[in-house]
């Protein structure tokens, strides 16, 4: 009887473990954040950022790599939350050892990203955490973005949460900062794109298959 009280708890917890998503920050080309994938409108796009999966949180720590920024061929500024104290802009506004994001490495000792922190616990299984404002300078194709790890936290190089349990304030790793598919595409030269694209319950949603030569193309 014992042994089979203890079969039912254990399949109990497996399934409780196996329908729990993991958090993420995903990066979105609209305000609300539910397309991964966008196109500017005369030279326009409104997007922003989010925590996806929690169960509430106080702050969030990340950089935001885009390949065509550093090639200055657009305008980005990102504005946080009302409510939010913001240490750093979380866009990479310099390479200081790689200048291109691969699935073996990526940008390091970078010139960006950001701190964020609430003022109180932000409840809910969604927490925006930026909008931003994308102009081009000229038209420009496969504007491709990736969530990283604050380049200057050596203790945990990921992009985190912090958690509502002060006073510990729990940092949590979150997302695959190995992967060689881009957070989100603008203006994607065959209309679509394999994304990490987190949805509001924090699984990463697949959209379309693309070749391995095409998305390396998105980060020279």
């Amino acid at each position: 009887m014992n042994r089979l009280r203890l079969c039912l708890l254990l399949t109990l917890l497996l399934h409780s473990a196996s329908s729990h998503s993991a958090p993420t920050i995903g990066i979105y080309t609209d305000v609300n954040g539910t397309q991964c994938t966008g196109t500017t409108t005369n030279g326009f796009l409104q997007g922003s950022v989010w925590a996806n999966g929690v169960d509430g949180i106080t702050g969030a720590e990340f950089d935001i790599f885009c390949n065509q920024y550093l090639n200055h061929n657009l305008t980005l500024v990102f504005a946080s939350e009302p409510g939010s104290i913001q240490v750093g802009d979380p866009l990479l506004k310099e390479c200081v050892r790689y200048c291109w994001w691969t699935p073996w490495g990526g940008p390091v000792d970078s010139g960006g990203g950001t701190n964020l922190a609430f003022t109180a616990c932000q409840g809910g299984s969604r927490v925006r955490l930026f909008t931003f404002v994308l102009i081009e300078k000229a038209p420009t194709q496969d504007i491709a973005f990736h969530i990283m790890g604050h380049g200057i936290n050596g203790l945990f190089n990921c992009p985190l949460i912090t958690l509502c349990d002060a006073p510990a304030y729990t940092k949590l790793c979150v997302n695959d900062t190995n992967s060689s598919l881009p957070d989100a595409i603008i203006n994607p030269q065959d209309g679509s794109a394999v994304l990490n694209c987190p949805s509001a319950s924090g699984v990463l949603l697949s959209v379309q298959q693309a070749s391995w030569s095409a998305v390396k193309s998105l980060y020279r």
